[in-house]
């Protein structure tokens, strides 16, 4: 399967692993739209930048990415969301159907997250990006 190049927005409060999966998305053949730290900077950076996806860190300081991802949906719809969290337990309380992968990850599995919440998305929307 050829691989689609996708925009994607990073959202992690921690200034080393931002760059890091910068980097990882680049080398898997995406493009990063931005790399932001906080809740409202992830909300500011969806709504200018319309990504068509965002790995979003669920604790986030300032903020939260739960919190995030639903203030962006307010504002511009669904998006398909992977989020990352060193406590998974906490994104499947509030988000149970959520796409998630436990910190420290593996290239391998940002790569099938990334799958399985652009196929999410199409399968519930009945199109493809």
């Amino acid at each position: 399967m050829p691989k689609q190049m996708i925009s994607i927005l990073v959202v992690d409060d921690d200034q080393s692993i931002g760059p890091l999966l910068g980097d990882i998305l680049v080398y898997l053949g995406h493009a990063v739209c931005a790399i932001v730290t906080s809740e409202d900077a992830a909300v500011a950076a969806a709504v200018s930048h319309r990504p068509d996806l965002i790995l979003m860190d669920a604790g986030l300081r300032p903020g939260n990415g739960i919190d995030a991802m639903d203030r962006i949906v307010a504002l511009i719809g669904p998006v398909p969301h992977v989020f990352i969290s060193g406590d998974l337990k906490s994104i499947g309380i509030r988000v149970p159907r959520a796409i998630a992968l436990q910190k420290p990850f593996q290239i391998d599995q940002i790569e099938t997250a990334i799958h399985q919440a652009m196929d999410q998305v199409d399968n519930i929307s009945g199109h493809h990006r």
